[in-house]
């Protein structure tokens, strides 16, 4: 199991929650701050993938576009995809750094209760 302190890095835009193993405190952090808080608790603040919008969807196939054919079988692809449900298959590099700065689970992190659901 993937732990929430080996990928938390990755999620640029993400609300981070900290708590101290010591005295109990806690609060948000930004991302910058991570590498002090290695010995607390954390906990992010993510998005499921089947959160995502219809646009989002659609940006999500525009970011894998590198030649006009790539494109013409994009355009078919978001009026397949749109209001359908995304399954997490394997993205392209461009698909994963694009669903990362949307805050969006890739490692089941929410599944393990190792982060929070973000509510839009």
């Amino acid at each position: 199991m993937i732990k929430v302190n080996e990928v938390a890095h990755l999620y640029p835009q993400c609300k981070i929650w900290v708590k101290s193993h010591k005295d109990g405190s806690s609060g948000f952090i930004d991302h910058k701050e991570l590498k002090y808080y290695a010995d607390f608790d954390i906990k992010l603040h993510l998005r499921p993938l089947s959160s995502l919008t219809d646009a989002e969807k659609c940006e999500l196939y525009d970011v894998a576009c590198a030649t006009d054919e790539d494109r013409d079988i994009t355009d078919k692809l978001k009026i397949y995809y749109s209001g359908k449900d995304i399954r997490l298959n394997a993205f392209t590099p461009a698909q994963t750094l694009y669903l990362l700065k949307l805050s969006v689970d890739l490692f089941g992190l929410l599944d393990s209760l190792q982060a929070e659901k973000l509510e839009l």
